[in-house]
């Protein structure tokens, strides 16, 4: 069997994706979901540091550090806009990207 590429999922403004363990939910498949800056363990950043430069970038450390090979990309909401400026700022690192939105339902 091939190995799959690796999936970086990106969080949005509400906080970490890995609360719902992605992960185990794709056997077969290296799942990443780095935490932005004021999350995890960098939430003690100061917040001038926190804009969507600085968040690709230090999603983009974080993939050659830890995924080490292209993969795909996968942000909701803000996580959406840091993927795309992943793509254009390192394009070697990132496969595809897109980006996920909850649309809410519509009673009327």
């Amino acid at each position: 069997m091939d190995k799959a590429t690796p999936l970086v999922m990106i969080h949005g403004l509400m906080g970490s994706i890995d609360y719902f363990s992605p992960g185990a939910r794709m056997p077969g498949v290296s799942v990443h979901t780095p935490d932005l800056i004021g999350y995890g363990s960098p939430a003690d950043a100061d917040a001038r540091s926190i804009t969507l430069d600085n968040q690709a970038a230090s999603v983009i450390r974080y993939m050659k550090e830890h995924v080490g090979e292209p993969g795909w990309l996968l942000g909701h909401s803000v996580g959406g806009a840091i993927a795309m400026l992943i793509a254009a700022k390192a394009p070697s690192v990132a496969k595809l990207r897109g980006s996920a939105e909850h649309r809410p339902h519509d009673d009327a």
